[in-house]
């Protein structure tokens, strides 16, 4: 067993936990995804049956899921998704290929 520890060389990579080895991002997330899902399976559990309501909750709280643990580059995925969405959408291309005919 050696005597020593590895140190990340970047230590702005290394995000504080709150509770639970959780981040104070991914329990607000988690948080909300729950207060939309768990009432969700609730309601909809004597109409549609357990099978049929866990698995529309499930679809309603990945999104939560997704915002609370996707980091891509070091930015959230609110931020990604804005990139991406300027870049390809709002921002027109400078210069667009043009075929000689």
């Amino acid at each position: 067993m050696p005597g020593y520890v590895d140190v990340p060389k970047d230590l702005n990579s290394i995000k504080s936990k709150v509770a639970f080895g959780l981040t104070r991002r991914q329990l607000i997330c988690f948080g909300i995804a729950a207060a939309v899902g768990l009432p969700f399976f609730f309601i909809a559990r004597p109409c549609l049956g357990n099978t049929l309501a866990v698995a529309l909750m499930a679809l309603l709280m990945v999104p939560g899921f997704a915002f609370g643990l996707y980091e891509k580059n070091g930015l959230p995925l609110e931020a990604a998704l804005t990139n991406f969405i300027d870049v390809r959408y709002r921002k027109p291309a400078i210069r667009k290929k043009r075929f000689k005919s």
